[in-house]
């Protein structure tokens, strides 16, 4: 593969409370590379949960080509337009 190759954990915008700038971020992304990039955006769902913002997750989801998911039910790839909140909800045993 030619191009750029990047990976990032994001818990730093949950912890300090910048979950709308992060929204932002996500999906400006995609509108201003447009250069050959792979990224990586990983996310931590007990992070998400523990500081109340499970609402966000169906919107991250939506910012990206692909979501891979891993929970206690099972390890799942959607693309997104293709994801529900209870296809979500059953994986992560989580309340969206």
């Amino acid at each position: 593969m030619k191009g750029l190759c990047a990976a990032g954990e994001m818990a730093c915008f949950f912890k300090h409370n910048k979950v709308r700038e992060l929204l932002r971020y996500e999906y400006a992304l995609q509108r201003m590379l447009k250069i050959p990039i792979e990224a990586l955006c990983a996310y931590s769902v007990p992070t998400i949960v523990n500081t109340g913002n499970t609402e966000i997750i169906m919107p991250l989801v939506r910012a990206h080509g692909w979501a891979i998911f891993t929970g206690p039910g099972g390890n799942r790839l959607y693309k997104p337009e293709n994801v529900e909140d209870l296809d979500i909800e059953k994986l992560l045993q989580i309340k969206i």
